[in-house]
């Protein structure tokens, strides 16, 4: 007589395999979409980190000298803007006459632009100047507000940071929206 052995088979099935691999795909699609945000939102958080220390030397810059200091906006190398727009870089700069334009003589503290294509600046004032100056006690003189570096959709108001910057002459980072 013949004897039947049953051969139990440890593999997995074509359908098996073709379950787990779609479940794989779905879930490697999804952290995808993920990372990319939160990688966009720690390059941003780095750039307004790097702001607010840039802003800060200013401060301590028109402290240690006794000097007033502008900080100011600008799409180009020539001075400050006069609307509140979208802007790419900021530069500190000693303006001796007072005209918000960097001349020849005026000694620069720093300039910065934006490290990627995809940032942009929004300096909302609290009184409607499209500078401000740091005082030599390190004071805005009532020149405060808020400074927007847009990820997103500048129409939609899409912002990523806000740095907030208080009458004392404090920059903070203020507001996050991810």
């Amino acid at each position: 007589m013949y004897s039947y052995t049953r051969i139990f088979n440890s593999g997995f099935s074509l359908l098996e395999l073709l379950l787990c691999l779609s479940i794989l795909a779905m879930a490697l699609v999804f952290s995808n979409s993920f990372f990319s945000d939160a990688l966009t939102t720690q390059k941003a958080l780095s750039q307004a980190q790097n702001l607010v220390h840039r802003l800060n030397y200013a401060r301590t810059f028109a402290i240690s000298t006794s000097r007033s200091v502008t900080v100011c906006f600008q799409l180009d190398d020539a001075g400050c803007e006069s609307e509140m727009a979208q802007h790419k870089k900021i530069i500190a700069f000693l303006d001796e006459n007072q005209n918000q334009i960097r001349d020849i003589n005026e000694e620069i503290v720093f300039s910065d632009s934006l490290s990627d294509d995809f940032f942009e600046l929004k300096w909302e004032p609290f009184r409607g100047h499209n500078q401000y100056k740091y005082l030599p006690t390190g004071s805005t003189n009532e020149n405060n507000g808020s400074l927007f570096l847009y990820t997103g959709n500048y129409v939609k108001n899409e912002f990523t940071v806000q740095i907030t910057i208080a009458k004392s002459g404090r920059a903070r980072i203020y507001e996050t929206r991810f």
